[in-house]
């Protein structure tokens, strides 16, 4: 089945925040994302 695992990447370009100012919570909980 062509649709059993999806792979998808997520970028990001900030010029007014850095990686401690941006948190993404995912729908679901730890399940949701292995």
């Amino acid at each position: 089945y062509p649709l059993d695992e999806q792979n998808c990447t997520l970028e990001i370009e900030s010029y007014g925040y850095t990686t401690d100012d941006i948190e993404f919570y995912w729908r679901g909980g730890d399940n949701a994302v292995t």
